[in-house]
């Protein structure tokens, strides 16, 4: 452990507070919908924007699997990068 004995970390603050020590890049960070985290960080060639989406159960998958194909040929579902 590299933390010394009566060392303390400070507290987390919010990720756009300049004395966020754990995350300087992020710039704002929200979540847009229950269970949804836009992130926007800060990059040497402009900004991130990132989204983080809730985790779908198996059952989930496989229903969001089948619509997909069902409107596959439309061309207005994109794969999400990852």
């Amino acid at each position: 452990m590299s933390q010394r004995v009566g060392e303390q970390v400070p507290a987390p603050v919010p990720p756009d507070n300049p004395d966020a020590w754990y995350a300087p890049e992020v710039c704002d960070q929200r979540e847009i919908h229950p269970g949804v985290v836009a992130t926007i960080r800060e990059r040497p060639d402009g900004f991130a924007y990132e989204v983080r989406e809730p985790s779908m159960t198996p059952g989930e998958r496989r229903d969001f699997g089948r619509v997909r194909e069902h409107f596959g040929d439309a061309g207005f579902i994109d794969e999400p990068a990852r």
